[in-house]
């Protein structure tokens, strides 16, 4: 009774694990997509600048 106890609660772990895992992922990427945005931002006023001093 207390190994089915045991195999239940280590497989609702793991579960847990891999749930957190895709998570993370998944903010990941949203702070990719974020990061990148930014990044086309700065690019973009960095452009901006050039064409107003040159």
């Amino acid at each position: 009774m207390n190994k089915r106890r045991l195999k239940k609660d280590r497989l609702s772990f793991k579960e847990l694990i891999v749930k957190n895992k895709e998570e993370i992922m998944k903010s990941k990427e949203e702070l990719d997509k974020i990061d990148k945005k930014i990044d086309e931002k700065v690019i973009n006023i960095m452009l901006k600048g050039r064409e107003e001093c040159g």
